[in-house]
């Protein structure tokens, strides 16, 4: 009998762990929220909310993104935060339907104007994920450059701002 109450204990424990985590995991999705939900302070180039400007969605290296923004090359995006979030994340590259881009870009971000995050150069089918602390940055800049003078169109997907 002893051994039978301890297993149901430990199942009852175990049960309330994964209860717990799931609620972690509930709370940090709620506190999140996806750059391309927010209005941009500022922008100096054409760019895209949720979508490769050739296709309806945004997809790298095969993989299908359903948020991110997609901006021209040469340019910035800039958005103001007001110290509200504490992390920033991204996979950023050239979109899969500009595989036949023959340049390298370079994704950098800038957190109140001092640069935090630069990619090596990135080809067509080459992506990198961005995972940076952004605690009270009040401005964030994202900004793409292309080598070779040829422009073409950046990926960030799944950029999100994590409380």
């Amino acid at each position: 009998m002893q051994k039978f109450i301890f297993i149901v204990l430990g199942l009852v424990l175990l049960g309330s762990l994964s209860f717990a985590q799931e609620a972690e995991v509930a709370k940090v999705k709620s506190a999140s929220t996806y750059l391309s939900d927010l209005t941009p302070s500022q922008a100096n180039s054409v760019y895209y909310v949720d979508q490769d400007p050739d296709s309806e969605s945004i997809f790298l290296g095969d993989l299908h993104y359903e948020k991110g923004i997609c901006m021209l090359s040469d340019s910035q995006i800039k958005f103001k935060l007001g110290g509200r979030y504490n992390g920033f994340s991204a996979v950023v590259g050239i979109g899969d339907k500009h595989a036949d881009y023959l340049g390298k870009l370079v994704f950098k971000v800038y957190a109140d104007a001092k640069e935090v995050y630069a990619s090596k150069e990135l080809i067509p089918n080459l992506s990198e994920k961005v995972k940076l602390s952004i605690t009270g940055v009040d401005e964030l800049i994202l900004e793409v450059n292309s080598s070779g003078g040829i422009t073409d169109f950046a990926m960030w997907a799944d950029a999100v701002l994590v409380e």
